[in-house]
């Protein structure tokens, strides 16, 4: 009888270490942002309003419009580091990418009652699996005078 208690104890020990482990490694997962929804899954708070641009999208937007006002295009590496997914498989910086600018642009129609594409693709001269992105002057302007 003495022997069956020492291994009932043995195996709650057990547990109770393993259980620990399992909980510290999930805590270390979580903690490190593989859990993280994308972009477009996080759920707005209650004071933002779905129509106004958020921080990071005015900030894409300025970045977007500075570059084209140089002639030069934004590429996918760039709106991948703003964006937050230079480091998450090509699939997901995918995802995300055309979700933020699907967003943006539907942002810029409703908020200026217009019916365009804000931001504009073009295909990466360099590697034409890529697109590069622009925002016109005219599309600029209007967002300069109307939203920003």
């Amino acid at each position: 009888m003495n022997m069956l208690v020492e291994i009932v104890n043995y195996y709650q020990w057990m547990f109770f270490i393993t259980l620990a482990l399992f909980l510290i490694s999930l805590y270390i997962i979580y903690d490190k942002g593989y859990f993280k929804k994308s972009i477009s899954e996080i759920p707005l708070k209650e004071e933002e309003d779905p129509i106004k641009f958020s921080p990071l999208e005015k900030t894409i937007i300025q970045l977007i419009i500075e570059k084209s006002n140089t002639q030069q295009y934004f590429t996918v590496n760039e709106l991948n580091l703003h964006l937050g997914v230079k480091n998450k498989s090509i699939e997901i910086q995918k995802k995300i990418r055309t979700e933020a600018i699907i967003r943006i642009n539907h942002k810029f129609n409703v908020n200026c009652q217009k019916d365009t594409v804000f931001i504009e693709r073009v295909r990466s001269i360099e590697d034409r699996r890529y697109f590069n992105y622009y925002i016109n002057d005219e599309n600029a302007k209007i967002y300069r005078n109307t939203i920003a």
